[in-house]
């Protein structure tokens, strides 16, 4: 019988981190809209942020499809984002090249990010 040879896995959980933080920033931005355009207390929005967190991350973790449109929702707002800082700094906002490039980078480092919350997912599914 051959022998089995041991092998070291090294396993971080930052993309699940970095999901975690979009997860908040996203809610917190939801509720902080509902502050501005429905006037209710400020109070009101910590409840909103935590609640809206709270049923963003059970919908990530129980429903597949759900899962996918996150992802989808999170790789195009990042996206979204680096087009925005390229035409800043090209100063060419109908246009911008570099914009179009920072959108690519932005969106597969999000792709990247949520493949690694799904393993991490996968992983804690797997030890139970």
């Amino acid at each position: 019988m051959p022998k089995r040879q041991k092998s070291i896995v090294l396993y971080s959980n930052g993309g699940y981190n970095f999901f975690m933080g979009e997860i908040l920033f996203a809610s917190f931005g939801l509720s902080l809209l509902g502050v501005m355009h429905f006037k209710y207390h400020w109070a009101i929005s910590i409840l909103t942020t935590i609640l809206l967190a709270g049923l963003i991350l059970a919908l990530f973790q129980t429903n597949r499809i759900a899962r996918y449109l996150i992802t989808i929702f999170f790789i195009i707002i990042w996206g979204i984002l680096g087009y925005g800082i390229g035409a800043i700094f090209e100063q060419n906002y109908k246009f911008s090249v570099l914009g179009i490039v920072l959108a690519i980078v932005f969106a597969l480092i999000a792709l990247g990010t949520h493949k690694n919350a799904f393993e991490w997912m996968a992983n804690v599914d797997d030890k139970r």
